[in-house]
């Protein structure tokens, strides 16, 4: 036999095989902001003695803002986002500008544009002249002087706050919501008793102590969830009455934005004695206080899971995203890098329409921690049919958080591989659109930044 037919022979058993090799074609992150101050600066503390942190002890000038310390640990995200995809061959390497092949839209708030430029920064690391742009719609910061310095109004982007359109809200089935308030409150005993320890040590956490001062109580909040007007802002029980929201005040409300505030402060590296007053065991490198913050985190993730993950409400907060997701996938030639920064909302209602759940090792099952993100890799084989979906949950670990740990291939994020329900791992493209499209309700997307926005007060997230 000639060497050239031997080679011959030899490369037709060899091309299928390199042919058959998967490619990562496109990454879409939809990222949660970074570490932020409380949404709202008048929160009292049950405690006089020991109120809540100023906004100059978080270093910011309006609540909501992404703090300083925010900002670098998602630049460290960025840096890790860069070298992980460089090594995969999906961006260039490291010390190369990935400008054009990254595109970050955010929602126009100051915290989610914040964390947007600190990923570009963090992608761009090290390289100079390598600009990334971060596209948003139009954002006036707030004033920052005067009575008012905090008071600002933007247009709301629907991507991030579909319920914010009028036009969408129409559309919103009053029965399914108060179905779920119904289901919710049958469900309550079950929840009182399961979280009864978290409960009481949240109210120990708030209140010094079973023997300390003296406070309301946190178990003698009301519990009942009900169905809300929102137009009206009152709840509504009949079955003629329009409702646009789902309610769930009282002890489970107040102790998710308590719980949330705690990890907040920890990633923050506030003092131990201003995060959680010192009365919080973080199981991580310090601040040692007494109640353990992962019973009581449970509380902020239950309260996400009933409230924006599970069922229509996934549904109608998460459809007008996961239909933008669906479609920067399906245009695959446009930048294969892709990031939206948003909400710990907007990431509980994606997942939660897609049915998605993760494990962390340090915080609850489907908590939404500062720069968590769900990742959608579109990997291409020889032809369209081959091509599949792998999904990811990232996110950056309490010790992380708290020691500004710098990230790298040697030292990544937590990052759980997810299962989307009813299909295999990695998902065949074909099945993943058809899931997608089944699962979103196409009356709560809108054709995207150029389509119908009105001028609306941002809504409040979380």
């Amino acid at each position: 036999m000639s060497a050239k037919r031997l080679f011959l022979i030899l490369l037709l058993l060899v091309t299928p095989a390199l042919s058959q090799t998967p490619q990562l074609r496109m990454a879409v992150v939809l990222t949660r902001h970074g570490v932020r101050s409380p949404l709202s600066d008048s929160t009292s503390s049950p405690d006089a003695s020991q109120p809540w942190p100023s906004l100059s002890e978080w270093q910011v000038a309006c609540p909501g803002d992404l703090t300083p310390r925010g900002q670098d640990l998602v630049k460290q995200m960025g840096i890790f986002y860069h070298a992980y995809y460089a090594d995969k061959g999906l961006l260039p390497p490291v010390n190369q500008c990935s400008a054009g092949q990254v595109y970050i839209w955010s929602d126009n708030v100051e915290r989610t544009i914040g964390t947007a430029k600190a990923l570009a920064h963090g992608m761009s690391n090290g390289v100079t002249g390598c600009p990334i742009k971060v596209d948003h719609l139009h954002y006036t910061p707030a004033p920052h002087s005067g009575t008012n310095q905090c008071k600002v109004s933007n247009q709301t982007d629907y991507f991030f706050h579909p319920l914010s359109d009028s036009a969408l809200k129409k559309n919103i089935d009053s029965h399914q919501l108060k179905t779920a308030a119904t289901d919710l409150n049958r469900e309550m005993s079950k929840l009182l008793m399961t979280y009864r320890p978290a409960l009481e040590m949240m109210q120990n956490t708030l209140c010094n102590g079973p023997t300390g001062i003296a406070c309301s109580s946190v178990l003698n909040l009301p519990s009942t969830a009900g169905c809300k007007d929102k137009s009206k802002d009152k709840n509504t029980d009949k079955d003629k009455t329009p409702c646009t929201s789902l309610s769930w005040d009282g002890m489970f409300s107040v102790s998710s934005t308590a719980a949330e505030n705690f990890l907040l402060e920890y990633g923050n590296d506030m003092p131990c004695n201003l995060a959680g007053w010192d009365r919080v065991t973080y199981s991580s490198p310090d601040c040692n206080g007494g109640q353990s913050f992962r019973q009581m985190e449970e509380l902020h993730a239950l309260y996400f899971d009933k409230t924006n993950h599970d069922g229509y409400m996934g549904q109608i907060q998460g459809s007008n995203l996961a239909n933008q997701i669906l479609q920067r996938l399906q245009q695959a030639g446009s930048a294969p890098f892709t990031i939206y920064s948003g909400h710990d909302t907007d990431v509980a209602s994606v997942a939660g329409l897609l049915q998605l759940n993760w494990n962390l090792p340090d915080l609850p099952e489907n908590d939404t921690p500062p720069a968590g993100a769900l990742i959608f890799e579109l990997w291409g084989g020889v032809t369209p049919e081959t091509e599949s979906v792998r999904l990811y949950y990232v996110h950056q670990t309490l010790t992380q958080l708290r020691t500004l740990e710098p990230l790298s291939l040697k030292n990544p994020p937590n990052m759980v591989e997810l299962k989307l329900p009813g299909c295999a791992q990695p998902c065949p493209f074909t099945q993943f659109q058809t899931i997608m499209n089944g699962a979103i309700l196409k009356n709560f997307t809108t054709t995207g930044p150029s389509g119908v926005v009105v001028k609306r007060k941002s809504a409040k997230t979380k």
